[in-house]
């Protein structure tokens, strides 16, 4: 089967980055820069390039004033070192999906999206918040705000947010949702996880909270730039409830397993990782019918460490699984 998304007016994108076969009938695709989604017919044969039936789904912004917030600055202990300091600010995050899967319910089919954000690096098009020019009247405390304790080391973009065309920011807008999020079939955000990717690793793993590489010595340094990086998601049903699997590219690493069987309100079941495995990049479930060992698997390649981690799925009772390396 071909696609050729540029035919269909895809254009100008540096980085294809996600896609899901929805169904038998529809391919989902997201880039790694922008925060559309293309929902495309599949072609019944195919053989040939897909028909220009499909409009981009504009996804959005998480808002970090309320009632989500994020850690902003590495530099945030008062001592010009890192702390954990998630609260909120008048920040705006695009959601970016860097990787995206789909499930199905009762109701319909759901898509699910890692959030981890990405400047194009082509344009220039990042700057920390420190050396924007802001709207005074919007940011009245635009001095404090802009300290390297509190936004000033946050990376924002800087064509984005000029809302009055005055020349000064009058929003901000920060790279990826720092979440995952789940839409309906129309591109209808149903839940977003806001700052839980960011509060569970600083309640599991604090010692490599928002660190570089799962480095404690680099705790924090992520906090400034996309803080966990939600990086690559898949799906998997066992006895009958829907799992996501959502892969931390920072901080510790490792895989967050939640229970996405009700797409709006999702529950955490376990975190998992281990030292050896860092920067999670590509996740796919294998159901135990096709397992070689007849139970669920869990298959992650990990980016800077080079290795590919096979997690066996034991069920605990019902519906718990237990995953173990």
């Amino acid at each position: 089967m071909i696609a050729n998304l540029g035919a269909l007016g895809y254009t100008g994108i540096s980085k294809l980055e996600g896609l899901t076969v929805v169904d038998g009938n529809t391919l989902a695709v997201l880039n790694d820069n922008d925060f559309g989604l293309l929902a495309e017919p599949i072609p019944g044969d195919g053989t040939v390039p897909l028909s220009p039936q499909a409009e981009p789904i504009l996804l959005g912004l998480v808002r970090f004033n309320q009632p989500n917030g994020l850690d902003a600055s590495d530099r945030d202990d008062g001592a010009g070192g890192p702390a954990i300091k998630i609260q909120n600010w008048p920040v705006f995050g695009m959601f970016m999906p860097d990787a995206i899967a789909a499930f199905e319910t009762d109701d319909g089919v759901y898509y699910i999206t890692a959030n981890e954000g990405d400047a194009s690096d082509l344009y220039g098009d990042s700057q920390t918040i420190a050396d924007l020019d802001l709207d005074s009247t919007v940011f009245p405390t635009a001095a404090t705000l802009q300290s390297n304790a509190n936004l000033g080391r946050l990376k924002a973009s800087n064509v984005d947010g000029d809302l009055d065309g005055d020349g000064d920011f009058d929003r901000l807008y920060a790279y990826g949702g720092r979440s995952f999020s789940i839409w309906d079939s129309s591109g209808t955000l149903v839940y977003d996880s806001g700052e839980w990717l960011e509060q569970l690793t600083a309640a599991l793993t604090p010692a490599l909270f928002n660190a570089n590489n799962g480095d404690p010595d680099k705790v924090d340094q992520r906090s400034d730039d996309k803080g966990p990086e939600a990086e690559g998601v898949t799906v998997g049903v066992i006895a009958d409830h829907t799992y996501a699997f959502v892969g931390l590219e920072r901080a510790g690493g490792g895989v967050m397993v939640f229970d996405v069987s009700n797409p709006r309100a999702p529950h955490f079941v376990q975190y998992v990782r281990s030292d050896a495995d860092i920067s999670p990049e590509g996740l796919k479930f294998v159901p135990a019918a096709k397992s070689p060992i007849g139970v669920p698997l869990l298959i992650v390649t990990n980016e800077v460490s080079e290795t590919t981690t096979v997690y066996a799925i034991f069920s605990q009772n019902a519906y718990l699984p237990v995953i173990s390396k």
